[in-house]
């Protein structure tokens, strides 16, 4: 999405995404907690496997989720971009790399990170099929029990019975929203 703002000229404190500042930052401090909880491969075993350790494909280039927060950073560098949000920005963007390459965006290149081939590639690893010999698709509500009948729900749980009571289900009806809590 960022190359996409760089290519409409939107990366700016005065871009027409009034908040971009702080969405940025929010996933800084998101992807610096998931690094805090040990969610990412660590660089040793990334570079075993064909990744740099700036994160991008050594073969492809493409982008890679671990040097996420530093491509951010980088964006917010180039573009004079003013980080706001949490108390601790500050300390997580020191971090992070805010020197890594970012892609050349340009008017005909549309995927400069070239997500096309990541997106595919997981599509054809992790995607489900409808039938047999579909093509696999990612998404959907195939795993959402709310999306379930009462029999589905039933014939999947250790109980034999439908998880939901007649509450759940008859606000489901109405379209409410679930929630723990």
């Amino acid at each position: 999405m960022l190359a996409r703002f760089e290519r409409e000229r939107q990366l700016s404190d005065a871009s027409d995404v009034k908040n971009l500042g702080r969405i940025m930052a929010l996933y800084l401090k998101f992807t610096n907690e998931v690094r805090a909880n040990e969610l990412f491969e660590d660089a040793e075993a990334a570079a075993e496997v064909g990744y740099n350790l700036d994160g991008r494909d050594a073969k492809s280039g493409s982008f890679q989720y671990q040097a996420f927060d530093n491509y951010v950073l980088a964006y917010a560098d180039k573009f004079g971009i003013t980080l706001l949000g949490p108390e601790d920005i500050d300390d997580i963007a020191a971090e992070c790399d805010g020197t890594v390459e970012l892609p050349v965006a340009s008017e005909t290149n549309a995927d400069p990170w070239n997500l096309t081939l990541a997106v595919n590639k997981y599509r054809a690893d992790h995607g489900t099929r409808k039938r047999e010999k579909g093509k696999p698709t990612i998404g959907g509500d195939k795993l959402d029990l709310t999306a379930w009948s009462s029999a589905e729900r039933a014939g999947h749980s250790f109980t034999g019975k439908d998880p939901l009571g007649k509450r759940e289900r008859d606000a489901l009806k109405q379209g409410m929203v679930m929630h723990l809590g």
